[in-house]
């Protein structure tokens, strides 16, 4: 994409959150507004916060039985966000219970050994964390391309304010779908970990390195176009 236009789209994704703080008062918009303005973050820093957070789900799911605990290779994300393969074979892949090969989902019965409750609820954190990341890159692609394939007489500012301000729905709407979910699997890992008498005190460790790479990625793609 030309440089001029990522500079328009970036510009106008501030702008429209500046409007919509001004017209409705929304709380989450101001608060991502807040973030753009005070902070920045590379893609490494993405990165980083991403091995953080998998290495605090790792060490949950591997607890005294060193369960197998494997990220999705982007090969595997791709095919997950694409409807490839499902999320149970996902988190199947994760415990190293199936393996994703020439395009493939293949059992590895060798290593279909039982794993605990926690390491298998921990998959399900990991595969849902996966699926809404590639949930908001598709929010990104869409808008992009329909702001393209727009006809020249309708690259208008009313256009692109109504674009981007979609974009920006979709993508809260996304975040206040994936928050309830990963709440619920939280209270039964907690619930679960209780029950096995074991530190709960991870559960806010999951949740704060959540917070922070979702904090992140938020900024990161307002500022990714500027």
């Amino acid at each position: 994409m030309k440089k001029k236009t990522k500079i328009i789209l970036s510009v106008l994704l501030v702008f429209v959150l500046v409007l919509a703080v001004i017209a409705g008062l929304n709380f989450k918009k101001v608060a991502l507004l807040i973030d753009v303005f005070t902070n920045r973050y590379t893609q490494q820093d993405i990165e980083k916060l991403e091995e953080e957070s998998f290495g605090v789900l790792k060490g949950v799911a591997d607890g005294e039985n060193e369960v197998e605990f494997n990220k999705l290779t982007d090969e595997e994300k791709t095919a997950l966000e694409e409807g490839k393969i499902t999320e149970e074979e996902a988190r199947e892949i994760v415990l190293g219970k199936k393996k994703y090969v020439d395009g493939k989902v293949v059992d590895l019965s060798e290593k279909n050994v039982p794993v605990d409750k926690s390491a298998e609820i921990i998959s399900e954190i990991y595969v849902l964390e996966a699926t809404y990341t590639g949930k908001l890159a598709a929010v990104e692609h869409n808008m992009l391309v329909a702001y393209n394939n727009l006809p020249t007489d309708q690259k208008t500012t009313t256009n692109k304010y109504k674009l981007a301000n979609n974009a920006i729905n979709e993508g809260l709407a996304l975040e206040k779908e994936c928050d309830g979910k990963l709440e619920a699997l939280l209270q039964k890992l907690e619930a679960n970990l209780k029950e096995c008498n074991k530190d709960t005190s991870v559960i806010n460790e999951i949740r704060t390195t959540y917070k922070n790479k979702k904090s992140a990625m938020q900024v990161y793609y307002m500022r990714k176009y500027s």
